[in-house]
């Protein structure tokens, strides 16, 4: 089976929950490939409570 690379839109309270729990309960079907938020250090935050580097896209498009 090939793993869902899953990209998120809004790295707030919701967003963070979402990614915590598919890096935590579902990695060995999904993938948290990138996260986007208007602000920026929201991104990078989320980025880096999952232990991930570079995951905050720069843009919507560059998620997309």
């Amino acid at each position: 089976m090939r793993i869902k690379r899953i990209g998120i839109v809004g790295c707030g309270a919701i967003g963070a929950k979402i990614a915590q729990a598919i890096a935590a309960e579902f990695s060995n079907v999904a993938r948290i490939c990138s996260l986007y938020d208007i602000d920026s250090t929201k991104a990078h935050a989320l980025s880096g409570k999952l232990k991930k580097r570079n995951l905050a896209a720069k843009s919507l498009g560059d998620l997309i």
